[in-house]
Parts: C-alpha cells; structure tokens; sequence
C-alpha cells in the first residue's frame, strides 16, 4: 500500500470515529425516543397507557407539562417536587429536565406551538444511536 492509501485510509478512519462521537452526542438527534406536541394545559408524561406523553419505558407516570400559550409559559410539575419554569429552545439554550435515565427538553415550534422532546440515555451516553 502506497503512503496515500494508509494516509487515505487513517484519515477515513478518524473522520468515522469523530462523526460517530458527533451522533451519539447529548444533542444528537439520533437518540431521540420522542417528540410530543403539547396541548394547552396540563400534559402527563411516563410509560402508562393514558399519558399523552407517553415513553416506551421508564417511570408509569413522572409529572406533567403545564403549557400555557398566551403568554407562552411552559412549568414542569414533577410527581414529587418543586415546579419549575421552562424554557424553551426560541430563547437560546432549552431547560432540560432529567428523570431517572431520560432526559426532556422543551421545543417552541410556531406561535401556539410548543413540544417536549424525550432523549433515552445509558450509561451516560444516549442509549439508542447505535445498536452496537
């Protein structure tokens, strides 16, 4: 193999290793479990059946997303706890709110849009980007 091959090949190598970091990063799309649009007033988010944010696992019921659209408030109210204010992406960095191995964000989509996107993280790192 000829030094162009091997510098080929090493460069190839890196740019897969540093593109693979880059999608299994915290704000990686690739580990998104879900994207909910919120309905004015009170939303439960958990795995049971009934909530209207509804994960593929985790806590049955883990609080609700209280959406006010005007003004645009949106309140965290977890099962146990304190409220707490969101905000949303339109302001720059989004609250994230974590729950057991899940992480949540507020998204604001549109004037009297707003949704709530749910990451699974695993050990630290976002759980579904890739299966191997």
């Amino acid at each position: 193999m000829c030094d162009a091959d091997s510098n080929f090949a090493a460069d190839l190598a890196a740019w897969q290793n540093a593109r693979r970091d880059e999608l299994a990063a915290a704000d990686s799309w690739l580990g998104l479990a879900g994207l909910f649009w919120l309905e004015p007033g009170r939303n439960a988010l958990g795995a049971a059946a009934g909530c209207p944010l509804q994960l593929p696992a985790g806590p049955a019921w883990a609080g609700e997303v209280i959406w006010e659209p005007e003004p645009e408030r949106l309140v965290w109210q977890p099962q146990s706890g304190e409220p707490l204010v969101l905000t949303t992406d339109r302001a720059g960095l989004p609250t994230t709110v974590d729950i057991e191995n899940w992480s949540f964000e507020p998204l604001a989509k549109g004037c009297l849009r707003a949704g709530f996107s749910a990451l699974e993280w695993k050990n630290g790192r976002c759980g579904r980007p890739f299966l191997a």
